[in-house]
């Protein structure tokens, strides 16, 4: 989840004309960013933090980001690290290290909570088959629901594929999140190696990283809330998400698809049409979840422009 949310503010970063440590580059339209404060928030001299809240059960990713060219962009009061980690096991990031920093991070969201004004609601990015995002994920999410009964709990979630796993228990850590997923959140994006790293090597044309797999959710993520953060007609609040896509109530699992996707360098090299995007849009391979759509039928789809339309 960690290793998603840097890939994903970086990408943010760059779409609202801010440097690595928050403040503005030069010649940054202001006016045209005049949304920025749906997820950042501006603080002394000028700067603008996040409004994100980092928590690991393990250091290695959060020390990686704070040493970093990130490193001045967080606000230190906003992350929470604990040790020794959840093993790969849902029941020991749910209950027992869970239990020990849970209202510690729960002291950090209401905090920043606080620094909001009109709370939409909230976004997780997390894995599912390991411990601290399955198991500690879980618990964030029946805390969240508990504490903002009445706010949006949107997740980025990315499942376990039998083609690529690092661990026999992360069918067991899964299905046991998706049932927190089910019953406390109101709209859940699957996505899953298998299909990310399809994508990354048919448009990279080399065997792709865990980083390159990261870039494509940060892609999702952007392309999701970017109503949220720019003008725009429809979705322009999580409620009418909900209302968009989700027909009754517990049929909340959702996928997406990105087009056109393009490797480094191939941005500028090929033009496209409406009927090429629509039909790049539903094709088998775009899906970021491995399943077969042709075996079922769409209950409810939301298309998402972005650009000169």
């Amino acid at each position: 989840g960690n290793q998603i949310a840097d890939s994903f503010w970086r990408l943010a970063l760059r779409e609202h004309g801010l440097t690595e440590a928050g403040t503005l580059k030069e010649g940054t339209n202001v006016a045209a960013n005049s949304n920025m404060e749906v997820f950042f928030h501006k603080v002394r001299d000028g700067k603008y933090v996040p409004r994100a809240v980092l928590v690991d059960l393990e250091p290695g990713v959060i020390a990686r980001i704070e040493g970093g060219d990130m490193s001045q962009l967080f606000d230190e009061s906003s992350i929470v690290r604990k040790i020794p980690g959840a093993a790969n096991n849902w029941a020991r990031g749910y209950n027992v290290e869970g239990d020990k920093v849970i209202d510690q991070i729960m002291n950090v969201i209401d905090s920043a909570v606080e620094k909001t004004k009109g709370l939409q609601g909230f976004l997780m990015t997390h894995s599912i088959g390991g411990g601290s995002g399955s198991g500690l994920g879980s618990l964030i999410l029946e805390r969240l629901r508990q504490a903002y009964p009445k706010k949006r709990i949107f997740t980025f979630s990315v499942v376990p594929s039998p083609l690529i796993s690092d661990s026999a228990v992360e069918p067991y850590n899964a299905i046991l999140t998706l049932q927190r997923i089910l019953d406390n959140a109101d709209g859940a994006v699957l996505l899953d190696n298998e299909a990310l790293f399809r994508i990354a090597k048919a448009k990279l044309n080399r065997s792709p990283n865990y980083m390159d797999l990261n870039n494509i959710i940060a892609l999702i993520v952007s392309s999701v809330t970017a109503s949220l953060r720019f003008p725009g007609k429809l979705n322009t609040d999580l409620s009418e998400f909900v209302t968009n896509l989700v027909p009754f109530p517990g049929n909340h699992f959702l996928t997406a698809s990105f087009a056109p996707m393009r490797g480094p360098g191939q941005e500028g090299q090929v033009r496209t049409n409406f009927p090429d995007l629509a039909r790049e849009t539903f094709a088998q391979d775009n899906f970021t979840a491995a399943i077969d759509w042709q075996q079922g039928v769409y209950l409810a789809a939301s298309a998402l422009f972005r650009g000169d339309v």
